[in-house]
């Protein structure tokens, strides 16, 4: 007998593989199931409508404002935070610099220039 219909399984992504400035809402709502965050936050984020783009220059109040508790929201900001340090070193997230100063680095170095001319003017 002739098999007419066979089930190929398509490899699933994991969203933490995607870079964060892509994601939809509904991957940031992936993640934050994935990390276990409760169906009230979830839904306050959804309806909030944040996606790749808003989490790449976010802040906590910006969460605390669309009803999640600020402990919550901390939490929800530092490791998202983490995510797109880690993606940035692993080379999926491209042009991504941390600002929290944590991993920043500033060199500052004083030059001196002299010059001497002895020709003729």
């Amino acid at each position: 007998m002739k098999k007419f219909f066979q089930s190929k399984s398509v490899p699933q992504i994991d969203v933490i593989d995607v870079p964060i400035n892509t994601w939809t809402v509904n991957n940031f709502a992936e993640w934050l199931t994935r990390e276990r965050y409760n169906k009230t936050v979830i839904q306050a984020i959804t309806k909030a409508g944040f996606d790749g783009g808003a989490l790449m220059n976010f802040h906590i109040d910006d969460l605390v404002d669309s009803k999640v508790p600020e402990p919550t929201a901390l939490t929800i900001y530092i490791k998202i935070q983490d995510l797109k340090k880690r993606q940035s070193q692993m080379g999926i997230l491209h042009g991504y610099v941390a600002n929290d100063g944590s991993d920043m680095v500033v060199v500052v170095a004083e030059t001196t220039t002299t010059s001497t001319y002895s020709g003729d003017l």
